[in-house]
């Protein structure tokens, strides 16, 4: 579905397609030099990131020419592109990366709340689903994202590439009312996130301090650890969405794995502490020993606050 027909943004609609071969090349490098806006797609598409001159005069035995770097493209605010993922950063949008480390379910914000949220905006080839719901059949769609891992070196030269799917129903994907699905799920998703980089985190920062680690990557690699686990059954409980679901009722299924897989990682930690993880240290705060088993009791506590039990009301960030 990545084929807009009527593209509106930066007005593309409305202007003649023009790839780079319809232009003698002088011509492009003044429009790069100058800064001059691109605005269509066709263009914004074939546009250059380098130029290589040969001159023509001069014969040598061995061939030469030069490269020169072409002043880029400002990417702020450059919504001509449709499948670009992007990020408020100092007074613009910015295109946002795609981390090798985080699922794209992640980002589901910014796929999809745009427009309900002041700082968002969705890519367009998502704008352009909502536009033709109406016409498309009630099925599953795939969302892919395609990011690079660039070297650090001033070329930016591609080294890896980072691929992604999330597979969501159309009409779950389009439900974008006051309490819709789109909504409701990135709740869950907000939700998920304080689960397990806010609670899951502290209690892994506590035993780290009463093992006496300086350094967090203790703490970094265990978050990493569960956000894996939970994955898989993240994606399927996604992918398990029909509109006509009851909402209340699916967020409470989620809850209920996400507890549970978050308990079993924690109960793990608690099991396999040793003497001086139980002996533990002096609070400096409040003067009280914290040791491994108080730790774990004050995230049981976090963590069943912020997860409410069915029959109770649904907890909305």
């Amino acid at each position: 579905m990545n084929l807009t027909l009527f593209y509106f943004e930066y007005d593309n609609h409305l202007h003649i397609q023009k790839p780079c071969w319809e232009f003698d090349s002088a011509v492009i490098i003044d429009n790069y030099v100058s800064g001059k806006r691109i605005d269509n797609l066709a263009s914004l598409y074939t546009s250059w990131s380098k130029e290589v001159y040969i001159d023509p005069h001069v014969v040598q035995p061995e061939f030469e020419c030069r490269v020169a770097k072409i002043p880029a493209i400002s990417p702020n605010d450059l919504f001509l592109e449709p499948m670009t993922l992007w990020k408020y950063e100092e007074n613009s949008f910015q295109p946002q990366s795609h981390y090798a480390n985080q699922s794209l379910w992640r980002s589901f914000g910014l796929i999809t709340m745009g427009g309900m949220e002041k700082l968002n905006h969705i890519p367009g080839i998502i704008d352009w689903q909502r536009t033709i719901k109406d016409n498309i059949e009630n099925a599953s769609i795939n969302i892919c994202s395609v990011g690079m891992v660039p070297d650090k070196t001033a070329n930016n030269t591609p080294i890896i590439e980072v691929f992604d799917t999330l597979s969501i129903n159309e009409f779950v994907l389009t439900d974008i009312q006051k309490n819709g699905w789109v909504i409701r799920i990135n709740d869950i998703v907000e939700e998920t996130k304080t689960v397990i980089s806010m609670i899951y985190r502290e209690y892994l920062d506590d035993i780290r301090k009463i093992r006496n680690i300086e350094l967090d990557t203790f703490t970094k690699q265990k978050l990493e650890e569960l956000y894996f686990k939970i994955d898989h059954p993240f994606r399927q409980w996604l992918s398990s969405i029909h509109y006509e679901d009851e909402k209340d009722e699916k967020v409470f299924e989620w809850r209920d794995v996400l507890k549970k897989l978050v308990h079993q990682e924690a109960e793990i930690l608690l099991q396999d502490g040793g003497p001086r993880d139980y002996i533990g240290i002096v609070d400096k705060d409040n003067g009280t020993v914290k040791n491994i088993a108080t730790a774990y009791e004050h995230f049981n506590h976090r963590l069943s606050k912020n997860l409410k039990e069915r029959g109770n009301n649904v907890r909305r960030i």
